[in-house]
C-alpha cells in the first residue's frame, strides 16, 4: 500500500481540524488493491498522537488509513468505471447514532488515502471501511455505520503513555480535552486497555452511570481499585464484582479512611470479612457501621446489593438524602439511619421495600410526606420518624399495617386529624404523636388497641372530650394529652387503667372534679392536672401513692384545687 506523501505526513499535526475541506479536493494518492493480510498489517497503522476535540462536539479522526467516499456509487453509475484519481473526496462527517452523545466525527480529507474495497469492486451493499490502528471505525455492515467503541480505543491508545506517567489529569486540563465528550462505555481515566478492563468497566457503568468517568468521584476511585489495585483480580463474570465495587464506593463516598474502624476495606481479603459487613452464601446481607464516624452521602449504588437485608448506619454524620435506589432492595427489613444529618423527602421508590419491618430514621432533617411508609408495608412493626420536619397528614390507609407495634411521629409538622383507622392496628403498643399541629378529636376507635402501652398526643391542637372508650386500654402505662384544647370532665371510667404510671392532662380546658375511681390507680407515679378548670380536692388515697410528680391549680388563697401532696402548685 502506498504511504501518504511526505508533505501530508509532515503536516499531520497542523492540518487536523474540524472545519470542512472543499468538496472539490481530489485525491492525489493511488493504492493497489489490498489483500486481507495487507489491511491488517501493522505497517499500515498510522500515528494518532494528534487528537483534538472541538468545542462544537465535533472530533477530527486523524490519518485515516482508507475510506470509501460517499460519491463512489454515483460516479460509478455515471461513468461506468472508477478512476480513483478523479474522485472528489469531501470531508466525511460520520454521525454517532449510539445515543451516548451528540457528536460529529470528521475525517480530514487531506490526511486520507482512498482505495476500493478488498476485491476492487464498489457495489452496494459490499462492506467498506474506515480503519485506524487496524480497527474498523466505520463499516457498512454496522447498523449505525460507525463503531464508537473502536474509535475510543484508538483515542485511548494515543494518551496511554501520558496516563502511565501519571500526567493525564494535568495534560487534559492544559489541552482542554473534554473527557465527557468521549463515548461513555470506556473510562477516560484508564491507564491501559485490555479486554478485562473493558468488560468490567462496561458492567460497572450499568451500576453507576457516567459518574464513573469523573476522576474525582468515589465511583472512579473504586473502579481503578478494582481494575488495577485489588489483588483478587476479579473477572467481569465474578459474582463478587458488583458487591465488592459497591462496598468500595461506600468506603470512598463516606470518607472511609477516617472511620473509627475500617478493617479490610481496600485489601485483598474477601469483602464479607470487612468490618461491619455480614454475608450469607457470599452475598452481603448486612451493613453495620453505626457510630463509626461516617461522613458524606449514601451512594445510590447501595441499591445494587440485591440481597441486603439490614442497613444500620445510625449515629454518624451522614448528609444528603435517602437514595431512591433503596427501593430496589426487595429483601430489606431493617433500615436504621437515626441521628444523622439527612435532608430531603422520602423517595416514593421505598414502596418497593415490601419486607420492611423496622425503620428508624428519627433525629434528622427529613421533610415532605410520610405516606410512602404506610401505603403497603404489611410486615412493618416499628416506624420511628420522630424529630424531623415531615408535613402533611397522617395517612388513613392503615388497614394493611396489622403488624405495626410502634409508631412515633413526635416533633414534626404534621397537620389534620388523627385517623380513626389507627384503631385497626391491633398489634400497636406505642402511639406517639406529640409536638405536631394535629387537630380534630381523639378517635374512640383507639379503645380497640388492647395492647397499647403508651398513648402520647401532647402539644397539639386536639379538641373535644376524652373518649370513655379509652378505659378499655388496660395495658396502658403512659397517657399524655397535655397542651391541647380538650374540654369536658375526666371520664370516671379511666379509673380502670390499673397499669397506668403516668397521666398528664394538664394545660387544657377540662372541668369537673377528680373521679373517685382514681383512688384505685395505685401504680400511678406522675399525675398532672394543672392549668385546667378542674376543682375539688386530691384525695388522701391518691396522695398515699408513691407519687414522684403531682401538679394541680393549688396555688394561693383562691386555689381551685386542694392538694396536700402536690410537688408543684400553679
Amino acid at each position: 500500500m502506498i504511504e501518504p506523501s511526505e508533505s501530508n505526513k509532515s503536516s499531520a499535526g497542523d492540518d487536523i481540524r474540524s472545519q470542512s475541506v472543499s468538496p472539490n479536493y481530489v485525491a492525489n494518492h493511488r493504492a493497489d488493491v489490498p489483500t486481507e493480510d495487507t489491511l491488517e498489517s501493522p505497517s499500515h497503522r498510522y500515528d494518532t498522537s494528534t487528537v483534538q476535540s472541538a468545542s462544537t462536539y465535533q472530533s477530527v479522526v486523524p490519518r485515516v488509513e482508507w475510506v470509501y467516499p460517499p460519491d463512489y456509487e454515483g460516479h460509478r453509475e455515471e461513468h461506468g468505471s472508477i478512476d480513483i484519481s478523479n474522485v472528489a473526496i469531501p470531508t466525511v462527517n460520520l454521525e454517532d447514532r449510539t445515543n451516548r452523545s451528540s457528536r460529529t466525527l470528521t475525517i480530514d480529507a487531506s490526511q486520507t488515502m482512498v482505495i476500493p474495497t478488498i476485491d476492487g469492486r464498489i457495489v452496494s451493499p459490499r462492506r467498506c471501511y474506515v480503519k485506524i490502528y487496524g480497527f474498523r471505525i466505520c463499516d457498512d455492515s454496522f447498523t449505525t455505520k460507525i463503531n464508537p467503541w473502536i474509535l475510543v480505543l484508538a483515542l485511548i491508545f494515543t494518551v496511554t503513555a501520558s496516563i502511565r506517567g501519571g500526567l493525564l489529569h494535568s495534560q487534559l486540563q492544559s489541552d482542554n480535552l473534554a473527557l465527557t465528550k468521549l463515548p461513555s462505555m470506556i473510562p477516560s481515566m484508564a491507564p491501559s486497555f485490555d479486554a478485562r478492563s473493558l468488560n468490567i468497566t462496561e458492567k460497572l457503568y450499568i451500576v453507576s452511570g457516567d459518574v464513573i468517568y469523573d476522576i474525582e468521584s468515589p465511583q472512579n476511585k473504586a473502579l481503578i481499585w478494582i481494575l488495577y489495585e485489588d489483588e483478587m483480580y476479579l473477572a467481569h463474570e465474578s459474582h463478587h464484582l458488583v458487591q465488592r465495587y459497591v462496598l468500595m464506593v461506600l468506603y470512598y463516598s463516606m470518607l472511609g479512611e477516617k472511620w473509627t474502624k475500617n478493617f479490610g476495606y481496600g485489601s485483598d481479603i474477601d469483602e464479607c470479612d470487612w468490618y461491619g459487613i455480614e454475608c450469607k452464601d457470599s452475598s452481603c446481607t448486612t451493613i453495620r457501621l453505626e457510630n463509626n464516624f461516617l461522613q458524606g452521602k449514601i451512594p445510590h449504588e447501595i441499591g445494587h446489593l440485591s440481597r441486603l437485608e439490614r442497613i444500620l448506619l445510625a449515629k454518624n454524620r451522614i448528609s444528603g438524602s435517602i437514595p431512591s435506589s433503596m427501593g430496589m432492595l426487595t429483601k430489606l427489613n431493617h433500615l436504621s439511619l437515626f441521628n444523622n444529618n439527612l435532608i430531603g423527602t422520602l423517595p416514593d421508590e421505598m414502596e418497593g421495600c415490601k419486607r420492611l419491618k423496622d425503620i428508624r430514621i428519627y433525629a434528622n432533617s427529613l421533610s415532605g410526606s410520610i405516606h410512602v411508609f404506610f401505603r403497603d408495608l404489611p410486615y412493618l412493626r416499628i416506624a420511628r420518624l420522630d424529630f424531623n420536619r415531615f408535613t402533611g397528614t397522617i395517612p388513613s390507609n392503615l388497614s394493611n399495617l396489622r403488624n405495626l407495634q410502634h409508631i412515633d411521629l413526635e416533633e414534626n409538622e404534621l397537620t389534620g386529624a388523627i385517623p380513626s383507622e389507627l384503631g385497626v392496628c391491633a398489634s400497636l403498643e406505642h402511639l406517639q404523636l406529640n409536638k405536631n399541629k394535629l387537630g380534630g378529636t381523639i378517635p374512640s376507635s383507639l379503645g380497640n388497641l388492647s395492647l397499647l402501652k403508651s398513648l402520647i398526643f401532647s402539644n397539639n391542637r386536639i379538641t373535644g372530650t376524652v373518649p370513655e372508650e379509652l378505659s378499655r386500654l388496660t395495658n396502658l402505662n403512659i397517657f399524655s394529652l397535655r397542651d391541647n384544647q380538650l374540654i369536658g370532665t375526666i371520664p370516671g371510667a379511666l379509673g380502670s387503667l390499673s397499669n397506668i404510671f403516668v397521666m398528664d392532662l394538664s394545660e387544657n380546658m377540662m372541668n369537673g372534679t377528680i373521679p373517685s375511681s382514681f383512688d384505685s390507680l395505685d401504680n400511678l407515679n406522675t399525675f398532672k392536672i394543672h392549668d385546667n378548670l378542674i376543682t375539688g380536692e386530691i384525695s388522701e388515697k391518691i396522695c398515699g401513692f408513691s407519687l414522684i410528680t403531682m401538679t394541680a391549680d393549688c396555688l394561693g388563697m383562691e386555689a381551685k384545687v386542694s392538694c396536700l401532696c402536690c410537688t408543684k402548685c400553679y
